[in-house]
């Protein structure tokens, strides 16, 4: 699976993953995006969710830390 990166839309210290496509279904973009590997152990379907960023230091797909539930009163 390939993951399409958008370099305008800052997320932590890398940039927003925008969507996942099957190897076949890349096509071409705007010199602000890019494609690269998605890695299999991670949930596609939380890319919707804006879940995951994309690390320029290590080239790497990484889950954005979620907070903490509050605590049940």
């Amino acid at each position: 699976m390939k993951a399409l990166i958008s370099t305008i839309e800052p997320r932590l210290t890398g940039y927003r993953v925008a969507q996942v496509v099957a190897d076949s279904k890349t096509f071409p973009v705007s010199p602000e995006l890019f494609w690269t590997e998605f890695p299999s152990n991670l949930d596609p379907a939380l890319v919707l969710e804006d879940k995951y960023w994309y690390d320029p230091s290590d080239q790497t797909i990484k889950p954005i830390p979620q907070p903490e539930p509050p605590p049940e009163a």
